[in-house]
């Protein structure tokens, strides 16, 4: 193997290394708000108490619902009862395939409850429905 052939497969891998990390969905992004550790330290807190490690920070930040998300959905929740495929694909993480299958599970099962109803469908979990739950309503 040549050296242009072995260059042209480093950069052929590091372009399908990057569309899987994509695919991922990492928490690599900068957040709307500073991370536990960083507002002790700008409160003023000594760095022993209230340190968090960044992977529990991540952790925890990864339950919140996103504030272009919130921002996006205004004061109005989505009434997840009477909403359409089309209105539940405007829910973060809510793609085509889960809003059909919400609104499938609505049909054969009838209106969801509560959090733990919404629990029940395929491919939403618990932190799936934490982050939800502030967006819809159960009317």
């Amino acid at each position: 193997m040549t050296s242009r052939q072995r260059g042209a497969a480093w950069i052929l891998g590091l372009v399908v290394l990057g569309r899987v990390l994509d695919r991922l969905d990492l928490p690599f992004e900068k957040t709307d708000s500073p991370t536990p550790v960083l507002q002790a330290a700008a409160a003023g807190a000594p760095a022993d108490t209230g340190a968090v490690s960044r992977r529990a920070a991540l952790r925890s930040d990864s339950t919140r619902v996103p504030a272009a998300a919130s921002d996006r959905m205004g004061a109005e929740r989505i009434a997840i009862n009477r909403a359409s495929a089309e209105e539940l694909r405007q829910l973060p993480r809510v793609g085509p395939v889960l809003a059909a299958r919400i609104v499938a599970w609505r049909e054969a099962h009838g209106p969801l409850r509560g959090v733990d109803d919404l629990q029940k469908i395929q491919g939403i979990g618990a932190n799936t429905a934490a982050r939800l739950a502030p967006l819809v309503r159960f009317d």
